[in-house]
């Protein structure tokens, strides 16, 4: 296979519009989902067949985005650092299925009154501690950090809630990037070294990821790419900083982390070596065989998300920061994929995109049925800045403002409360048991699940 799949590929995407699919190039959809810069790696036969680089790595910047600028890859920060903790696993240094708070030494995972949670890193990695803080909106340039204490606490200046069990442990999916911090500290705690330098030791240099590294903010002579709005507008101070390293802190390429996925599929399969093909088998992808829908996220393994559609078998991971988005895809078998990252708000519209030329211009087993509608978009409105009225079932009214990665709700003239985004629509609050799903047609938000453990009701807006 030659680059004249990459040359196909960026000929012929298909955009959905109001008035029908049509196709178009790569640029013009880069255009239409006003994303500045594009770094995009494809995998076929288990080689990265081409990495390629495409606009600017900031609007107001003329600078071409390379192969070597860095993006934020948001939420796959949480696959790669699940690669680190398997390799701990694998060497005997840490036991994936102990309990966390006989490990932790700076943090403790709280009591809920007289009933102490016990939960293990096998579950954490795979989103069933039933954790609470689905993600973390970042901070701006101009605000002082928390420590990861302070973050896992709730403690001033962190902008989120403290993580606490919701939800038994092992009782079911439950995504919690707040989860995914308690693993940070875990690490940090037992091998009694700072997370970005064990994650470099642990899996960026053995995989020969030389353009990345997890940080709060990309020092040193490097290529950085900036954060765009909605409207693709550079973020003010350019991006937002991640003291949750784990969670969101990774700047990577495609290429570098396109690199890693041959590894894993080699791994996989047998012929690989950054992980014992048994432990990535029984770990990674050990829920494949009983998945029968089409979604990449119809099961979840330790750090990947996983689907299976026409015979492929995929794992991957999306990944949604404020004004980055990205997602990154093997598969297990014929050991194709691809890595996809933006620098806009509405990048997620473009992921899907490249996925299903991609499937067509490579021939890929269903990798173009592979609904991955759960990869991240945001609103464009800040909070405060315009409500929105919907209405329920039975007459409720709800106001809504949303933005930066936080929805502010009004429920019937009930004081404000304030909900915290996650990887995708669903926002969380730490007053109530209840969860906000935005649904979105041509942009805009055209209804609301508000959901709590047990039920869901829909509210549409008010016309």
């Amino acid at each position: 296979m030659s680059n004249s799949g990459l040359d196909r590929l960026e000929e012929s995407l298909w955009l959905a519009l109001p008035a029908g699919r049509r196709r178009c190039t790569l640029r013009a959809a880069m255009e239409h989902f006003r994303v500045p810069g594009l770094s995009l790696a494809v995998i076929h036969n288990g080689e990265v067949l081409g990495a390629r680089a495409y606009g600017v790595a900031a609007a107001d910047d003329p600078s071409p985005v390379s192969v070597h600028t860095r993006f934020q890859a948001c939420s796959i920060s949480k696959a790669v650092t699940s690669i680190g903790l398997l390799r701990l696993v694998q060497s005997g240094l840490i036991d994936l299925d102990r309990d966390v708070n006989d490990m932790l030494r700076t943090w403790q995972i709280p009591r809920n009154a007289d009933w102490q949670p016990r939960i293990s890193l096998r579950q954490l990695a795979s989103h069933r501690g039933g954790l609470s803080v689905a993600g973390f909106p970042g901070y701006r340039a101009t605000d002082q950090l928390p420590t990861l204490p302070e973050v896992l606490a709730g403690a001033p200046p962190a902008n989120t809630r403290g993580v606490r069990a919701e939800l038994p442990p092992g009782l079911r999916f439950r995504y919690s990037g707040g989860g995914t911090t308690v693993l940070q500290q875990v690490l940090e705690d037992t091998q009694g070294v700072g997370f970005a330098a064990l994650m470099r030791h642990l899996v960026l240099e053995p995989a020969g990821m030389t353009d990345s590294g997890f940080s709060t903010r990309c020092e040193g002579d490097v290529e950085v790419a900036s954060g765009h709005d909605w409207e693709g507008e550079v973020l003010p101070g350019r991006f937002r900083r991640y003291p949750e390293l784990a969670a969101a802190g990774l700047w990577s390429t495609a290429a570098d982390l396109a690199r890693l996925v041959t590894l894993l599929e080699g791994c996989l399969d047998g012929s690989g070596d950054l992980l014992e093909s048994a432990l990535a088998r029984s770990t990674i992808v050990r829920p494949l065989a009983q998945i029968t829908g089409s979604g990449l996220f119809d099961g979840v393994g330790v750090g990947f998300f996983l689907g299976a559609a026409g015979g492929g078998r995929y794992f991957g991971h999306a990944g949604s920061n404020a004004g980055f988005r990205c997602l990154l895809l093997g598969e297990q078998t014929q050991r194709v994929g691809l890595v996809v990252m933006t620098n806009g708000e509405d990048g997620a519209g473009l992921v899907r995109a490249i996925v299903e030329a991609a499937a067509e211009a490579f021939g890929w087993p269903g990798a173009g049925q592979l609904d991955i509608t759960r990869v991240g978009r945001r609103e464009p409105s800040a909070p405060g800045s315009g409500w929105k009225v919907f209405v329920g079932p039975a007459g409720q009214r709800l106001r809504l403002s949303v933005g930066d990665g936080i929805a502010v709700a009004e429920f019937d003239g009930q004081a404000p409360l304030r909900f915290i985004q996650g990887d995708d629509a669903e926002f969380t609050a730490e007053e109530v048991g209840t969860r906000l799903t935005l649904g979105h047609a041509n942009g805009v938000t055209d209804h609301v699940h508000v959901t709590d453990d047990t039920d869901q009701m829909t509210f549409h807006p008010d016309v």
